[in-house]
């Protein structure tokens, strides 16, 4: 992601995300790691990135995801759960989902 003048926000939203995509975080605890409210963080994120923060996390696991299927000899499980999906389920849906939106 290009990130030249994106907001100070944007930024530390998205360096966030970057940091904990594994992990199931709220906006509640995203805005108190990072000292913005909530409401702010997303609308600063959206204006600069034109994605919501759940969809950049899940760009940024379905990314993880296909690198470690590739690359490496885990399980779709183990791949879902070390990326952060809540069950293989919702990784195949996820998954899908963004194969269908890319072509």
């Amino acid at each position: 992601i290009l990130t030249e003048g994106y907001s100070k926000a944007a930024l530390t939203a998205l360096n966030y995300v970057e940091r904990h995509y594994y992990a199931h975080f709220t906006l509640d605890d995203m805005a108190r790691s990072t000292g913005y409210n909530k409401s702010y963080l997303c609308v600063a994120f959206k204006k600069d990135t034109r994605m919501t923060i759940w969809d950049c996390l899940n760009t940024i696991r379905i990314r993880r995801a296909a690198e470690l299927i590739v690359y490496s000899d885990h399980s779709l499980a183990q791949v879902a759960d070390i990326c952060g999906f809540a069950s293989v389920s919702h990784f195949n849906r996820v998954f899908s989902s963004a194969g269908r939106m890319m072509g």
